[in-house]
């Protein structure tokens, strides 16, 4: 499928809402906005409507996790394949090695979600603790900036 190529009739047949969403956000922006400008407030207003839709549905767990991603049984316990011996850090998460030799911290709430991986497992330990302390104290954001954001010039 990914190897057939675009018809014009495909165009035809999916413009229209595409187009729709295209003038809407046009409008908002005002007269004279670039079609760059445009097309990246699209992408960015979609990646807010979805996030919205899983938080309305109730589907966005602790800490942002998406919750379908979670393999439940039929009672919705987490089906987690975790080690019988596992230490818990601060009854919150432990660490597992990967086979790649990378250590990723695994949290109990929701249980089996992967938080952070990387090189050396104390450097996990470490920032996982920092990571879990700041969002609980609602301070993430102080630490957290944007790289090449792109600005959108014009009347918003």
């Amino acid at each position: 499928m990914k190897d057939k190529s675009i018809t014009v009739e495909d165009y035809e047949k999916y413009s229209g809402e595409f187009f729709d969403k295209y003038f809407y956000v046009a409008k908002q922006l005002g007269e004279g906005a670039k079609a760059e400008d445009i097309l990246k407030i699209m992408e960015s207003l979609g990646s807010v409507v979805m996030k919205k839709r899983l938080e309305s549905e109730g589907k966005i767990g602790p800490f942002g996790f998406i919750r379908d991603q979670i393999e439940t049984n039929k009672d919705g316990v987490p089906l987690v394949d975790k080690p019988e011996d596992v230490v818990w850090i601060d009854d919150a998460f432990y660490v597992k090695k990967s086979i790649f030799g990378l250590f990723t911290s695994i949290l109990k709430e929701p249980l089996g979600a992967h938080f952070l991986t990387g090189a050396t497992e104390d450097g996990i330990i470490e920032m996982s603790r920092w990571h879990l302390k700041c969002l609980q104290d609602g301070t993430l954001q102080n630490y957290t900036r944007v790289v090449n954001s792109g600005v959108v010039s014009g009347k918003l």
